[in-house]
């Protein structure tokens, strides 16, 4: 399976080069349907061998840890008064999102005039 089809609509791919700041991470720009858990990833198939990969969400609005929908929190959500999450592990949170930092570049004397 490729990672793309996962998702409704892939708008862009960035693959790392080598020594880049996304280091061993590729960036896809995706659409998603917001009435639908996030993925948190999937299984694909490289070099002969099957591997789980997963998906990490940038500049993800906040959203429900119980069932991973992105229009209500977990406070909110009717899955989670219908079904009480007891001993199992979570599926959701905070592990999904990844913060997108700015690269602030600055060079000797650029404050001098």
């Amino acid at each position: 399976m490729k990672i793309g089809k996962v998702f409704n609509q892939v708008a862009d791919v960035i693959i790392p080069v080598r020594g880049g700041k996304e280091g061993k991470h590729i960036k896809i720009l995706v659409e998603i349907n917001l009435t639908k858990p996030l993925t948190r990833g999937t299984m694909v198939k490289f070099e002969g061998r099957t591997h789980w990969v997963n998906f990490n969400y940038e500049r993800c609005p906040d959203f429900c840890y119980h069932c991973g929908i992105i229009a209500h929190l977990e406070k909110n959500c009717n899955l989670r008064e219908n079904n009480p999450r007891k001993a199992e592990v979570p599926q959701f949170g905070s592990w999904l999102k990844v913060s997108s930092r700015k690269i602030q570049m600055t060079t000797p004397n650029s404050e001098a005039s």
